[in-house]
């Protein structure tokens, strides 16, 4: 990966803290590790932990606009085949954990979402 950036590797909403006028302080768990690379390959560990909620039918307004500015961040500023790699390591990754740890349905979403991602 190229870049000089400090990566999260489990850059979720549950590990960025908040100040009272929702600014971000803080990133916090950084237990899995940290790389140097592109900072924009984190947001695809984002994207993907927002999917978890805006997969229902009844999900949060808020949670289907975040996922909408999400992806529209990563399609502006990483190239598509860039894009295509991130989003491949991360669903192999993701696909890895599921297939260990997961009911089948885990799987099947994950297998669902690497489909929308790469097909």
């Amino acid at each position: 990966m190229v870049g000089d950036d400090l990566v999260h590797v489990d850059l979720t909403a549950a590990n960025v803290l908040f100040d009272e006028n929702d600014r971000a302080t803080g990133v916090v768990d950084w237990n899995l590790g940290a790389s140097r690379g592109d900072r924009l390959f984190a947001l695809i560990q984002t994207r993907i932990d927002r999917e978890w909620f805006v997969q229902s039918p009844d999900a949060d307004p808020v949670e289907n606009a975040a996922a909408a500015h999400l992806d529209e961040i990563l399609v502006d500023r990483i190239a598509p085949a860039t894009l295509r790699m991130y989003w491949a390591h991360w669903m192999l990754r993701q696909l890895c954990w599921a297939v260990r740890s997961a009911p089948s349905n885990v799987v099947d979403w994950h297998l669902d979402m690497t489909e929308s991602r790469l097909v």
